[in-house]
C-alpha cells in the first residue's frame, strides 16, 4: 500500500490531505469562471520611504530589534514562543497597576 515509499508507511496527514483537496477544487473553480482585473492606471510614486515614515518608525525597528535579540539569547525557546512573550509582560504590568494582582495571598 505505500508504493515502495516509506514516507507513506504512517499515513497521510488529515491537514495535508484536506489542504490538498481545497486547493484543488480552488484550482478547478477559477478554471471554470477565471476573474476579470482592472489594470491601475495611476501613477505609482516612489517605492522608497519619505524621511517621514522613516521618523516614524525608527522607534518601532529598535524596539523589535531589542526584543527580538533579547528573546533568541533565551535558551530552549522554540518557534512558537514568540507570541507568547508579550502577552506575559502585558499581563504582569497589569498586575502592578491593580496591586498585589487581586488573588489571595498563598503565604
Amino acid at each position: 500500500m505505500t508504493f515502495g515509499l516509506a514516507e507513506l508507511a504512517d499515513g497521510i496527514d488529515f491537514v495535508v490531505l484536506a489542504m490538498g483537496m481545497f486547493g484543488f477544487a480552488e484550482i478547478l473553480r477559477n478554471l471554470e469562471s477565471p476573474e476579470t482585473r482592472d489594470v491601475v492606471k495611476a501613477k505609482i510614486g516612489s517605492l522608497l520611504p519619505t524621511k517621514v515614515d522613516i521618523r516614524q518608525s525608527v522607534y518601532p525597528m529598535l524596539r523589535g530589534i531589542g526584543l527580538g535579540a533579547a528573546l533568541g539569547i533565551l535558551p530552549g525557546n522554540g518557534r512558537s514562543s514568540g507570541p507568547l512573550h508579550p502577552m506575559r509582560w502585558r499581563r504582569s504590568s497589569r498586575r502592578r497597576r491593580s496591586g498585589s494582582g487581586g488573588g489571595p495571598s498563598r503565604a
